[in-house]
């Protein structure tokens, strides 16, 4: 219900959760989506607002990651759904969502954002880094920056701004990833 964008099923499900004991953080067998990560995943935005709106409710983890350790955060960064991102952001404040969350490679949602070429997205973490307190030098486990894979995948615009909001924002351009090797290698 929850990947195919049904609210209204989504709602009856969480309605009769507790009667039927529907297990809302099961994960599937293949990846290890949840019905909140396949929205997210899905870009359902109207079934992603109402699970985090009854997410104390009915104890929906809003965190839990699949089986490469990927949040809903990163798979809504991942598949470019704007709008599910800035409700994550939004509302991470009060829903503790984990904006800095790293998958099994060590990468985080802006990682996965920059390394995607998403523009828009990239800025809205740049908007939103101090009140939400993202780490726009988060190192993945080979000691690369968001910096270091805009410039690796040729993103110029991304790179272009990141380096426009490198004083502003204490962006590191000069970063070393594990080999010494920084962006402009």
């Amino acid at each position: 219900a929850c990947s195919n964008g049904y609210s209204d099923l989504v709602k009856v499900l969480l309605e009769n959760a507790v009667i039927l004991s529907i297990d809302l953080n099961r994960k599937d067998p293949y990846i290890g989506l949840t019905g909140f990560n396949s929205a997210c995943f899905q870009g359902h935005s109207n079934v992603v607002k109402f699970l985090m709106e009854n997410s104390a409710t009915f104890s929906i983890d809003l965190n839990i990651k699949n089986h490469e350790d990927q949040s809903a955060f990163h798979f809504a960064c991942k598949c470019g759904h704007f709008d599910v991102a800035k409700m994550l952001i939004e509302n991470s404040a009060a829903l503790s969502i984990d904006l800095n969350a790293k998958d099994r490679d060590g990468q985080t949602a802006f990682h996965i954002a920059i390394r995607g070429g998403r523009v828009n997205m990239v800025k809205m973490f740049l908007e939103n880094s101090l009140t939400h307190r993202i780490d726009l030098n988060a190192k993945d486990h080979h000691g690369c920056t968001g910096f270091y894979f805009a410039c690796q995948h040729g993103r110029f615009k991304v790179a272009q701004i990141l380096m426009e909001n490198s004083a502003t924002l204490s962006i590191d351009l000069n970063a070393k990833n594990h080999v010494g090797q920084t962006a402009f290698h």
